[in-house]
């Protein structure tokens, strides 16, 4: 069997496979496919294998959007778990650390089925017009999982990837030898550490709040007082530069991670602290796409 997600601003169907997770990132999630792929256009996933299949389909657009996609630390090994994307709070409330602009991501489950039943399962409980529409698919998926041998669980922050890799490098955690930061996502970074040499990340002296603060005051900077901020930023950049000619290489990738976050204004300086930590972290394929993301975040 088939599960087709509708994906995407153009509500493109893609085919998803069910034993190996794709790198997906379903906006609106769909289910019940009408038909096979079209032999001129097929699924690049259509056959790797075997996929869930039903011979109908209603494509079933939700009442908000959703991003979501499987997360991986390392280009080259298996995603760990599904994560959604939501906006930052635009305003300081009690108890948010982070906030203005950005996103955080979260865990939802650890395959995609997982995650596309609970969005489904939210919007029936949620009482709008498409509640019904979301409950028939919600049950819809989990017979296909069931057919197929797999779960719909969505154990959220609970997922035992995501546990483990917030304790990398330490009792449970994965992997060893690494070690996880949080980053103004939540989602946090990981990287190589040897905790007896104290080598492979140092804390820079602005990170979390206290760098926000600051983005937010060049952000805002009238021109004339623009530089004179700006260069404590500089100034950051420049220790993070430092830490990775002395191997301290998290450093630059937590800091690259966290500009990223923010205003599009600082896509060059993010772009040159990610393509630098992943290049030395040995991630190629990841600096390479930090390069091509920042470039389009900087042509809006």
């Amino acid at each position: 069997t088939q599960l087709v997600v509708v994906c995407g601003p153009r509500s493109e169907t893609r085919i998803l496979h069910a034993s190996q997770p794709a790198l997906e990132r379903p906006t609106y999630s769909a289910v019940l496919p009408r038909t096979p792929p079209s032999s001129r256009s097929p699924s690049p996933l259509y056959s790797r294998g075997a996929l869930l299949h039903k011979h109908r389909s209603r494509a079933l657009r939700l009442a908000y959007p959703q991003h979501a996609g499987y997360w991986r630390d390392e280009p080259d090994a298996p995603p760990l778990f599904v994560a959604e994307r939501k906006p930052l709070p635009r305003e300081q409330k009690p108890g948010v650390s982070a906030f203005g602009p950005g996103v955080s991501f979260s865990p939802v489950a650890s395959q995609l089925l997982g995650a596309v039943h609970k969005r489904l399962a939210d919007e029936a409980k949620a009482g709008t017009l498409h509640s019904a529409a979301a409950r028939a698919a919600a049950e819809a998926v989990a017979r296909a999982a069931a057919a197929a041998g797999l779960g719909v669980e969505a154990e959220g922050e609970a997922t035992k990837a995501a546990k483990a890799r917030k304790r990398a490098g330490l009792s449970g955690g994965l992997p060893a030898g690494h070690k996880w930061v949080e980053t103004s996502s939540k989602a946090g970074v990981v990287f190589a550490y040897d905790r007896q040499l104290e080598l492979g990340y140092r804390e820079l002296h602005l990170t979390g709040k206290e760098l926000r603060k600051l983005l937010g005051r060049i952000v805002h900077a009238p021109p004339a007082e623009r530089p004179e901020v700006q260069a404590e930023l500089d100034d950051l950049i420049n220790w993070s530069n430092i830490a990775n000619d002395e191997s301290d290489f998290g450093a630059s990738l937590r800091l690259g991670a966290d500009l990223f976050n923010h205003d599009v204004c600082f896509a060059p300086q993010a772009a040159q602290q990610l393509s630098t930590a992943y290049t030395l972290l040995g991630r190629a394929p990841f600096a390479k796409l930090a390069k091509l993301h920042a470039a389009k975040r900087r042509g809006g």
